[in-house]
């Protein structure tokens, strides 16, 4: 949706959105609409039609183009969350056995070794232990998948766009070790998350421009003389001695 005082320049005219119309205010102001699809069927009328309801008096039909609405696009964004291993205490450079990290409705315990079910393997380091989790949890959970890891940390995604992912619960336990820093989890800018975020969808309302009849008339009388120095030329550069000043 577009913004208060937000302009839009098609050609040589100039169209500003406002919250509201008023009185003094300049032809080609629109007003903002309820929603995305019909502040662009307003546009589209204005364009068409020149002034209509909920377009400033005066406003003008485009005398260059016309304009149709082409339909919606669905997009989404998946809802996220990174999860990092930082064993940082002098002496330490692993979790530990009964360790627990949580995605949704699935919670993996770690073991020293033999993981079955939901449980994940501790590695010979922080970087395997992850590997781990990341391979337990894409086998255990159905509404989640991890990237592959980068560093000590790694995305875990919501499978389906949209903001429903945003409730997928995520969670981590150093299984009663006091270093909870071991394993954190977090949003796109860094900060501490309990589930995903950002999931999101979008529709972009689409309109097609297109040039009136009488400008294509004229782009076309324009480009007459251009076509007909373009043949010269290509003459000119096949046989040079054929082309004079006052060739046709």
């Amino acid at each position: 949706m577009p913004a208060d005082g937000e302009k839009l320049v098609i050609g040589d005219i100039t169209y500003t959105w406002r919250t509201s119309l008023v009185t003094t205010a300049s032809p080609n102001d629109l007003k903002i609409q309820v929603d995305a699809s019909h502040t662009r069927d307003l546009l589209v009328e204005v364009i068409n039609q020149g002034s209509v309801t909920d377009a400033q008096p005066g406003t003008l039909p485009h005398p260059a183009v016309t304009a149709s609405s082409e339909g919606v696009s669905t997009g989404t964004t998946k809802a996220a969350a990174t999860l990092t291993i930082n064993v940082d205490t002098p002496h330490e450079t692993n979790l530990h056995a009964g360790a627990t990290v949580t995605v949704g409705d699935k919670t993996l315990t770690a073991v020293s070794s033999g993981a079955t079910g939901d449980q994940f393997n501790l590695g010979a380091n922080q970087q395997e232990t992850l590997d781990n989790i990341i391979t337990a949890m894409n086998a255990a959970s159905s509404t989640v998948t991890a990237d592959a890891r980068q560093g000590n940390s790694a995305i875990f995604r919501a499978d389906t766009g949209g903001e429903a992912g945003n409730a997928i619960v995520v969670g981590k336990n150093t299984g009663g070790y006091p270093s909870d820093h071991w394993l954190k989890w977090t949003d796109a800018n860094g900060a501490a998350t309990t589930t995903l975020k950002n999931g999101s969808s979008t529709n972009t309302y689409r309109l097609r421009i297109t040039a009136r009849r009488g400008q294509l008339d004229r782009l076309e009388r324009q480009a007459r003389p251009l076509e007909h120095l373009a043949t010269r030329l290509q003459r000119f550069i096949e046989d040079p001695g054929q082309v004079g000043t006052g060739a046709a």
